[in-house]
C-alpha cells in the first residue's frame, strides 16, 4: 500500500483542492486518511483507491458514449 499526498493527488486527478475536498464530503471520492490526532494532521490518500475512482470515472465516461 502506499500512501499520496494532496499535492500529488491534485496533479494525478486534475482537480484543485477545494474540489476534491467538495467531492469527499460528497462521497464521490476516496476519504482522505488523517496521519495524527492533531487539527492540522496530514492527509493522505490510499493510492489504489485513487486509482479505481479514477478507472471508475472512465467507466462511466464509457457507459454514457
Amino acid at each position: 500500500m502506499k500512501f499520496l499526498s494532496r499535492k500529488a493527488v491534485c496533479d494525478l486527478v486534475q482537480l484543485s483542492r477545494a474540489e476534491i475536498s467538495r467531492r469527499e464530503v460528497d462521497n464521490r471520492f476516496p476519504q482522505g486518511v488523517k496521519l495524527g490526532d492533531f487539527h492540522n494532521s496530514r492527509v493522505v490518500y490510499v493510492q489504489e483507491e485513487v486509482m479505481d475512482w479514477m478507472h471508475e470515472q472512465v467507466s462511466i465516461r464509457d457507459k454514457t458514449h
